[in-house]
């Protein structure tokens, strides 16, 4: 029987039956891995815009037309059905696999709730087996530069397949936590950090359970490297439900790893409150509660804009405490105001800074413009009261969460999450005083409607620097004579 393994969690691996199969030709790849995620029949000239989007559509069809060529010769079968306007993959054949549909198979109905021990031990099974599965983020060190459409498919996968095995991970935390399997849980909380080095409710998770575990030392250096990757990447401090588990875990004074590793009651009572602890709160999406409003996650399209002081602000320094606040309250008005013009929910406020999603929950086709169209005057609003502000702007898949059930009488926040809010943080971090500064998905999709001047910053994680502009101006529409 003729076999094709696909691998498409971390770097791409693919398979026959005469062993690994190296593709050179990178457009070749691509498409392979379009075909099979999408698991569909696709137009030639859906692909061939997909993937030559400069070229004229007869000569993207003629390239087109060498790369399947060339894919069949290295596939070793029919495995494409290739037809005059329409190409797809078999992957209905007994011998095709593709470690996402596997992935996807273990986490299915990861939501739902499991009453039982039995059905608890089985879930621990598939869980870890999704986790293990996870080899990297979909296609790693995979890009088309001269594709912006497939550049884009791939990292609205990346997020989504990302957050699934987050998800996952969470899961299992709380499964090994409510078995007081603490050593079995840190491993999963580990790889949660490393995932997203900036992701607070998982350095939270790890503190918890080295404090569980009775390492007391390990918990509090968990806590200093979260405030490092804060303060180095975003700028910004931890959130107060972070600190508050330091301070129980820095003042708890009785011996941590007695018996099973429980801590004291009041140290127990902090760490297990749903605001300083989402992942191991009694409202879990394992076992939601009455009490608490139970929230769904949505992947959303959305445009993020991070506004805040410039950190090299010296304007508040030379000012009394009282007229500082003062200045920083009228500031944050006039951004809320602003972007409740525009309808817009404005996500959380910190010492000055703002962070807004455009595209979540509703949606507009122009929503990057929209963002821009907001940002420029808080840029003003700004220097009219003398403080230096700094602006990121990015555009991408967001996890945006949506309350299923909300209690009488109760102000329920959403939120979004996810890698595009963090680099449009740190685009923010990167602005210079007075300066708006959009990445590169922000500016294609805005370069008709505004000027720019090209600009790059370093990025942690990143060999080489990230590209940005810096927004100039509304470019001036030319009218009918």
């Amino acid at each position: 029987m003729l076999k094709l393994n696909l691998t498409l969690l971390g770097a791409p691996h693919l398979e026959t039956n005469h062993g690994a199969v190296q593709i050179k030709r990178r457009k070749s790849l691509a498409i392979l891995a379009y075909l099979a995620v999408t698991a569909d029949v696709q137009r030639r000239d859906t692909l061939a815009t997909l993937f030559w989007p400069d070229s004229s559509q007869p000569q993207a069809r003629t390239t087109l037309r060498g790369e399947l060529w060339h894919l069949q010769q290295m596939l070793e079968g029919e495995w494409l059905e290739v037809h005059r306007d329409t190409v797809a993959l078999r992957h209905q054949n007994e011998g095709f696999c593709l470690d996402l549909k596997t992935f996807n198979a273990y986490i299915t109905g990861m939501a739902s709730d499991i009453p039982t021990m039995e059905g608890q031990t089985e879930w621990v099974e598939r869980l870890s087996r999704a986790v293990e599965l996870y080899r990297g983020d979909f296609m790693a060190g995979f890009t088309l530069s001269d594709s912006p459409a497939f550049d884009e498919w791939q990292f609205f996968e990346t997020e989504r397949y990302r957050h699934a095995v987050s998800r996952a991970i969470e899961q299992l935390i709380q499964l090994h936590t409510r078995q007081e399997n603490f050593a079995a849980a840190l491993p999963y909380a580990q790889r949660w950090c490393a995932l997203d080095i900036l992701h607070e409710p998982a350095h939270r998770a790890l503190m918890q359970l080295y404090a569980l575990s009775g390492h007391h030392s390990a918990a509090i250096r968990q806590y200093e490297t979260c405030k490092r990757m804060l303060a180095q990447e975003l700028g910004v401090p931890p959130e107060e439900a972070t600190s508050a588990l330091y301070e129980a875990i820095r003042l708890q004074q009785a011996p941590y790893g007695r018996a099973k590793g429980i801590a004291s009651p009041e140290l127990q009572t902090l760490i297990t409150h749903p605001d300083v602890a989402h992942t191991l709160s009694t409202a879990s999406p394992l076992s939601p509660s009455e009490s608490q409003p139970v929230a769904m996650d949505e992947i959303r399209v959305a445009t993020i804009v991070a506004a805040g002081i410039s950190h090299s602000a010296e304007t508040l320094s030379s000012l009394r405490p009282d007229e500082a606040g003062e200045m920083i309250e009228h500031l944050r008005s006039a951004m809320r105001a602003i972007f409740e013009q525009h309808g817009i929910h404005t996500e959380h406020s910190l010492e000055g800074s703002m962070v807004a999603a455009f595209g979540a929950p509703r949606v507009h086709e122009d929503d990057p413009e929209r963002a821009l169209q907001a940002a420029l005057p808080i840029q003003s609003a700004a220097q009219n009261i003398g403080i230096p502000i700094a602006i990121g702007i990015h555009s991408g898949p967001v996890y945006f969460n949506v309350p299923n059930v909300v209690p009488t009488n109760t102000l329920y926040t959403r939120s979004v999450l996810g890698a595009t809010v963090s680099l449009a943080l740190r685009l923010q971090g990167k602005a210079g005083d007075g300066q708006i500064l959009v990445s590169k998905n922000v500016y294609r999709q805005t370069r008709r409607a505004f000027d720019f001047k090209p600009s790059e910053f370093d990025l942690s994680g990143q060999a080489m620097p990230v590209a940005a502009y810096l927004l100039l101006c509304p470019r001036q529409r030319m009218e009918k004579s």
